[in-house]
C-alpha cells in the first residue's frame, strides 16, 4: 500500500509553516478520505505556490511608495490624461509581475534616466504586454520625477 505524506502544510517551507498559513494550503485535507490523481497533487501545488507568491508581493508592496500629489502632479505634466489610478495600476504591476521574480527595487534607487532601459530589458521576462509596460514605466517614472 502506497502510504501519502500526511504532514500539514508540507506543500510551503518550513518557514512558512504557521498554523494560519498551514490551513491556506488546499493539500492539507484529509488524503486518507479522498482519492489523490497527479493533477489533484499539481493543482494544489500550483495553489499553495499561488497562495505564497501572493504573500510575497504583499510584504514587498509596502516598501513600494504609492504616488503622492506632488507626483501625480508632475505625471499630468508629462502625460496629461494619467490619473492616480492609472499609477496604482502601475504600482500593482510592478509589485505583481517583478516581484515574482525577484526582490523589487524601490523606484527611487534608480534614476528616472536609467528605469527606462531596465524595463525595456526585463518586460520580456515579466510577460508585460506593451499597456502593462508603459503603466509600469509611467509609474516609475513618476515616482522618480524631480520637479523642474
Amino acid at each position: 500500500m502506497n502510504k501519502r505524506r500526511s504532514t500539514p502544510g508540507y506543500c510551503l517551507p518550513s518557514i512558512f509553516r504557521s498554523p494560519a498559513l498551514r490551513n491556506a494550503c488546499p493539500s492539507n485535507t484529509s488524503r486518507e478520505s479522498q482519492p489523490t490523481t497527479g493533477k489533484m497533487r499539481q493543482s494544489a501545488s500550483a495553489q499553495c505556490a499561488g497562495f505564497l507568491a501572493l504573500a510575497l508581493c504583499a510584504a514587498c508592496a509596502g516598501k513600494i511608495p504609492p504616488p503622492t500629489a506632488a507626483q501625480i502632479e508632475l505625471a499630468r505634466q508629462r502625460w496629461p490624461a494619467v490619473s492616480p489610478a492609472d499609477l496604482e495600476r502601475g504600482r500593482s504591476l510592478y509589485i505583481a509581475r517583478c516581484g515574482g521574480c525577484h526582490n523589487l527595487f524601490p523606484p527611487v534607487t534608480l534614476s528616472a534616466v536609467r528605469w527606462p532601459e531596465v524595463l525595456e530589458r526585463m518586460a520580456a521576462p515579466a510577460r508585460l504586454t506593451a499597456v502593462e509596460r508603459e503603466e509600469v514605466g509611467r509609474y516609475l517614472l513618476a515616482v522618480t520625477a524631480r520637479p523642474p
